[in-house]
C-alpha cells in the first residue's frame, strides 16, 4: 500500500504546474512538500539570473554550466528550462543523483569526491552554482572548495554560492534537530565564537567525519575572496537570506584575461 501511494504521489508531482521532469524516489529534499521543493529551485534561479545580469550575461549566451552538488536535480531541473541540458554538468558524490539527472534531464555528469583535492573537472565553466555545500565544511575545506570552484571558471565566468550567515546564527538550533543532544553550543555562545574567530565557525555532525555545519559571516567570506584571488575576483552581489529566505548568496566573477 505504501509503495502504491508513493507511485500515485509521484505521478501527481510530475504533473505539478511549474515542475520540470520527474522526482526521484531517492530525492530526500522533497520531504513531502512539493510547493517548497519547487520554490527552492526557483529561488536559486532568481539569484543566478541576478548574478548573470550583474555580469552583463544571460542564460541564452551560456555555453557551459556546472551544478555542484546537484543532488537529484532540485535546481538543475529549473536550470534545464533556461539553458540547454547538453550544456549543463551535474556533479555530486551521490552516484544515484547524477545518474538520475543524466537520464531525466539529458545533461552531462561527473562523480565528485569527498576529498576536494581529488576533484578534477574536464572543462571550465561560464556559470557554476554551488548550493548548500560551503555550509557543511570546516575552514580549510571551505577555502579549498572556493579555490576549486573559482579556478574552474572560464575567464569572465560567474560563481554563485550559498553560505550560512547571520540568520543561521539566530536559528542555529535548527541544524541539530535530527541530532538530539549534539548541539555544540548555544546561539549566544556561537556569537562569541564568531567574534573571536573573525566570522567563521564549524561543528561536525556526530559520526560524520569532515561534514557538519559551518557559519561564515559576510565580512569573513569577502576577506577570504580577496585573500585567495587578490583582485582577480569581482564580487557581483551579496544577497542576505537570498536563497529560500535562509542561506546567504554570493556571486563573484573571474576577471577576464587581458
Amino acid at each position: 500500500m505504501k509503495i502504491l501511494f508513493k507511485k500515485i504521489a509521484l505521478l501527481k508531482y510530475n504533473d505539478y504546474p511549474g515542475l520540470n521532469g520527474k522526482i526521484s524516489h531517492n530525492d530526500s529534499l522533497l520531504a513531502n512538500n512539493i510547493t517548497h521543493y519547487i520554490s527552492v529551485g526557483n529561488s536559486a534561479i532568481e539569484n543566478i539570473e541576478s548574478a548573470l545580469r550583474a555580469s552583463n550575461k544571460s542564460f541564452d549566451a551560456l555555453k557551459s554550466v556546472l551544478d555542484f552538488p546537484c543532488g537529484h536535480g532540485r535546481v538543475l531541473r529549473v536550470l534545464a528550462t533556461k539553458v540547454s541540458p547538453a550544456k549543463i554538468t551535474a556533479c555530486d558524490i551521490d552516484e544515484d543523483g547524477i545518474n538520475f539527472c543524466e537520464k531525466e534531464f539529458h545533461c552531462k555528469k561527473i562523480l565528485s569526491d569527498k576529498n576536494i583535492s581529488k576533484i578534477q573537472f574536464p572543462e571550465h565553466y561560464e556559470l557554476i552554482w554551488v548550493g548548500s555545500l560551503f555550509t557543511h565544511f570546516d575552514k580549510d575545506a571551505f577555502s579549498d572548495l572556493l579555490t576549486l570552484s573559482f579556478s574552474s571558471l572560464e575567464p569572465g565566468g560567474v560563481l554563485v554560492f550559498t553560505t550560512h550567515g547571520r540568520h543561521s546564527v539566530e536559528t542555529f538550533h535548527r541544524y541539530w534537530e535530527k541530532h538530539p543532544g549534539s548541539m555544540p553550543l548555544s546561539s549566544e555562545q556561537l556569537q562569541k565564537e564568531l567574534a573571536s574567530s573573525g566570522g567563521f565557525y564549524y561543528a561536525p555532525y556526530h559520526n560524520a567525519e569532515g561534514y557538519g555545519v559551518s557559519v561564515s559571516l559576510q565580512p569573513y567570506v569577502v576577506n577570504l575572496i580577496e585573500k585567495l584571488f587578490k583582485g582577480k575576483a569581482k564580487v557581483l552581489f551579496f544577497n542576505e537570506r537570498g536563497w529560500d529566505d535562509h542561506q546567504d548568496v554570493f556571486a563573484i566573477q573571474k576577471e577576464s584575461e587581458l
